[in-house]
């Protein structure tokens, strides 16, 4: 008995109906893949797995679509294998700053990404970032760093070929190799990350092909020396970057008793 007019309720369902199908459609378009989480104790993970692309883990529903009479994709179309992992410190808590802050980012570590992306055809969900540098990843701390190495190669398949990357200072700790991270004092070993644990990681790691870049001894003239860090290559690092473990090739930007120049327009390195 009520005096609406028919007609307006007519009207209201129909935009209800619509604002539920809108609703489902942007909630299917728009959900978010599942490309990393978060780390126990409070530290971010920005490691993505390497089975949310399209590759090989894809196949598992092959046998599937094949039943509903779906057609296999055509060769060529999925993406190549290939994963990164981009970690850079730069402006250090104890030691000199290594010259690739915010500033130079589009010379820096964010342009290496987008060359690994668009040259070496590295699927932009597969190129990882942990720097200072630049905004929405987390601080480079020694935690963080090893928690998403660990995390980068035991997630890699056998079909991968894999690059870890680390721009920042290296030194010797009770004559071991370490990696310095942000927060790392190169007089306390306990707060730097030995060689030798990466070198573990990535021994255990089932990827064909694992490239570890050792970015380290970094000096700018115009910045100079002023903190602890940015000393020349050490002869033990060398020795120890190079003895590793089999299928692992290492990359150094410099010999024994060089460093890595820096300048404005070269921060990652002449």
């Amino acid at each position: 008995k009520s005096k609406t007019p028919a007609g307006a309720w007519v009207a209201l369902a129909f935009m209800s109906v619509i604002t539920l199908v809108t609703a489902a459609a942007a909630s299917y378009l728009y959900l978010p893949g599942l490309t990393g989480g978060h780390g126990g104790d409070g530290q971010e993970s920005v490691v993505a797995d390497a089975t949310d692309d399209s590759g090989a883990e894809g196949k598992k529903g092959s046998s599937k679509d094949k039943a509903k009479g779906k057609a296999d994709a055509p060769a060529g179309s999925a993406p190549f294998p290939r994963r990164a992992l981009f970690i850079a410190v730069n402006n250090y808590l104890f030691n000199n700053p290594v010259q690739q802050g915010p500033g130079n980012t589009w010379k820096g570590l964010d342009q290496l990404k987008r060359r690994f992306e668009v040259n070496l055809r590295f699927p932009s969900n597969q190129t990882l970032q942990i720097t200072d540098a630049l905004p929405g990843t987390p601080a480079p701390t020694k935690q963080v760093i090893e928690k998403n190495i660990e995390a980068f190669t035991s997630s890699s398949r056998a079909q991968d070929c894999i690059v870890l990357w680390f721009t920042g200072h290296a030194a010797l700790a009770e004559d071991k190799a370490c990696l310095v991270p942000i927060e790392g004092e190169l007089d306390t070993p306990a707060s730097l990350i030995p060689l030798e644990t990466v070198f573990k990681s990535l021994k255990a790691c089932k990827a064909r092909q694992k490239v570890l870049v050792l970015d380290v001894c970094h000096y700018s003239p115009s910045v100079g020396q002023e903190r602890p860090g940015s000393d020349p290559l050490a002869e033990a690092i060398q020795k120890q970057a190079l003895d590793a473990p089999e299928g692992v090739q290492v990359w150094l930007p410099c010999q024994k008793d060089e460093n890595s120049f820096e300048t404005d327009e070269y921060p990652m390195g002449v």
